[in-house]
């Protein structure tokens, strides 16, 4: 079986979920973005093209790939594995390695149930204060991930 790797549809659906921007900013985390979510090595005034957008995501999604690929994962859907990626791509391996969501796709568990723990990665926090409170954008996001995730589901 060939390995999965993310699909351009869930390359679009990321895009559409970070929207572009060429100039950077700060982020409702406070962390310096730009492009379709890049934080890398982001500082204040930096502007960039779409061609450099497109080659930051790109560089980013590989890691995620990379990740997805170790984790083992067994008969993960195309569009299961888009939505699992679209996900870590915000949340970071780090806090996607200590969920309850990874456990359960490590365990077997029904789609229904993995797909419902999206939707409680709704919280943005603040680097500067530590504050965490509900995001609309978030929540949003993990709606739309979680249709992603059962697309094709009875």
């Amino acid at each position: 079986m060939p390995e999965i790797k993310i699909s351009p549809d869930g390359i679009r659906a990321i895009q559409q979920r970070e929207e572009l921007r060429l100039k950077a900013y700060k982020c409702q985390a406070g962390v310096w973005t730009i492009g379709w979510g890049h934080t890398s090595g982001v500082t204040a005034g930096m502007v960039i093209t779409q061609e450099q957008a497109q080659a930051f995501l790109a560089a980013d999604l590989q890691p995620i790939e990379q990740f997805l690929s170790r984790e083992g994962y067994r008969g993960l859907k195309q569009n299961q594995y888009d939505a699992l990626a679209s996900l870590i791509f915000n949340i970071g391996t780090l806090n996607y390695s200590r969920s309850t969501l990874r456990r359960m796709l490590k365990a077997g568990a029904p789609a229904k149930g993995c797909a419902a723990q999206f939707l409680k990665w709704k919280f943005a926090t603040d680097r500067a204060t530590g504050e965490k409170k509900i995001s609309q954008g978030l929540v949003n996001r993990r709606q739309a991930e979680y249709k992603q995730y059962l697309a094709g589901e009875a």
